[in-house]
């Protein structure tokens, strides 16, 4: 693969990064890399939707922004190394560490992908993910730039930013009024592009909610590429110019979520350029998480991204001591509670919970997670983003029994109608996949890709009153897809 010359440029800035101590010391031989073989997992989920697009891929880690990582980087590698052969030794240590030499993509299977991609705009997840190297899809080349802020964070080079402890005034948002809206947007962080189509979707999403004029909005997070902040050396002020900058809901109360793309660069825009300096986001009081208190519901934000342990932080965890404890003595008696996170506690398809499953690490489920943080039950209504995609969940779900649950990832990201929630003979949702009582992602075919289409983004409104909850589906050009009362 031929990458542009900013590529290269930050990918050379980047493992510069990594100090010669570091790189003396190298890898053991026989040391198990957990990334290593998440990575491999990625790829042969990849591989697996190359022979068949429609492969539902049930437990194994379905292919995402890193299946190609490892080819991506070691064929950048390749082409830094010609130009600068003094930088060998890092790559060489990169090379070890991550395994690149074992990766399953080869340069046939590459050639493969190109060809596919121009002849039809590209792959299709089972869950929508649309597999293409234009900006954001899920090939573009930008998320192997941020996967190496991770790996920098992995090696101790990048510092976590200090997590906040919530002071209660500040966090705890008391709510008199006895009628609210609040819109909730997912994975919005992407700033000005065109998709596919040639579409502005973050700011026609945007502007739909500010048309909506709610009194308090939610970002369930994600930032793109990896949510730097204004001093980082390399791309600089993603966090300011693809969130802060264009954030505008008219005069709603603002939150934001942490996220796994923050956290790849330490959460340090997260945390200081969004939280502490934006003015945007002061009803947090500098901490990732926050409560709506109402006499008879409270919403909390939480965040499931700072202490997950799983690689790239994918997987989500509620973990924490000031977080759960912020949690334990919020006033819930006798209320509905509704929960926001970034992360999805089960899969795409709503038959199963998601866990970390990878070498060296304990499995951890995200649901059990939310469940022990009240006391053995559950929230009675949860909404996540991190999946690219927009899904109410019916009462055949897993777990529908004690928790109302809801994808709200289609805030800007490119996305594709997805195959897990369509049956072969194509019959619409809800009437033979049980698991599923609406899905948003069929709207917006490409004319000029014939096999790919790109699904609208949007994002949800609630609206609480007299004893119930009113959830309404919107996407980016206004039009209303699914509404649901719950009633208290």
């Amino acid at each position: 693969m031929k990458f542009n010359d900013d590529f290269l440029h930050k990918l050379k800035a980047l493992i510069e990064k990594i100090p010669a101590d570091v790189v003396n010391k190298g890898v053991k031989s026989d040391d198990p890399s957990k990334l290593s073989s998440f990575l491999e997992s990625c790829e042969k989920s990849f591989l697996s939707l190359m022979k068949d697009d429609s492969a539902a891929l049930e437990g194994s880690d379905s292919p995402n922004e890193f299946a190609i990582f490892r080819y991506l980087l070691k064929s950048g590698g390749n082409e830094l190394e010609k130009k600068y052969p003094e930088l060998k030794p890092v790559l060489g240590f990169i090379n070890a560490h991550l395994k690149l030499d074992d990766s399953l993509i080869t340069d046939a299977h590459f050639q493969a992908i190109l060809k596919r991609v121009k002849e039809t705009g590209g792959y299709v997840g089972a869950d929508g993910t649309l597999y293409g190297f234009k900006k954001y899809e899920s090939l573009d080349p930008g998320w192997a730039l941020a996967g190496i802020y991770y790996v920098l964070q992995e090696l101790g080079i990048v510092k976590k930013y200090p997590f906040v402890k919530a002071a209660c005034k500040s966090n705890r948002n008391i709510v008199t009024k006895n009628s609210v809206t609040i819109a909730v947007v997912g994975d919005w962080g992407t700033g000005p592009y065109n998709n596919a189509d040639g579409v502005e979707a973050y700011k026609k999403v945007m502007d739909q909610i500010s048309n909506k004029k709610p009194d308090y909005a939610i970002h369930l997070g994600d930032v793109y590429y990896a949510g730097t902040d204004k001093t980082d050396d390399i791309a600089p002020k993603e966090e300011i110019n693809n969130l802060i900058d264009h954030w505008s809901p008219a005069n709603a109360t603002s939150f934001t979520l942490n996220s796994n793309h923050e956290m790849y660069s330490g959460a340090h825009g997260y945390f200081d350029d969004a939280l502490k300096n934006s003015g945007l986001f002061t009803h947090q009081g500098k901490a990732s998480y926050f409560s709506l208190e109402h006499k008879n519901w409270v919403l909390l934000g939480l965040d499931s991204a700072y202490y997950d342990k799983s690689s790239f932080f994918l997987k989500g965890c509620l973990q924490g001591a000031d977080q759960l404890d912020f949690i334990n003595k919020t006033d819930i008696k006798g209320k509905k509670i509704i929960v926001t996170t970034h992360h999805n506690a089960v899969n795409p398809a709503g038959t199963k919970p998601v866990i970390a499953k990878e070498k060296g690490s304990k499995d951890v489920a995200l649901w059990d997670d939310m469940k022990a943080a009240f006391n053995g039950t559950m929230p009675d209504f949860w909404y996540w983003g991190h999946i690219h995609n927009v899904i109410a969940y019916s009462d055949k779900a897993y777990g529908a029994n004690e928790c109302v649950y809801r994808c709200v990832g289609q805030g800007a990201i490119p996305y594709a109608k997805g195959s897990d929630f369509y049956y072969k003979d194509g019959s619409v949702t809800g009437h033979k996949n049980p698991q599923i009582a609406y899905y948003g992602g069929q709207e917006l075919p490409i004319p000029h890709l014939n096999k790919v289409e790109l699904a609208k983004n949007g994002f949800v409104l609630l609206t609480l009153d007299s004893g119930k909850l009113v959830e309404e589906y919107y996407d980016q050009d206004g039009f209303k897809g699914y509404r649901q009362v719950h009633k208290f």
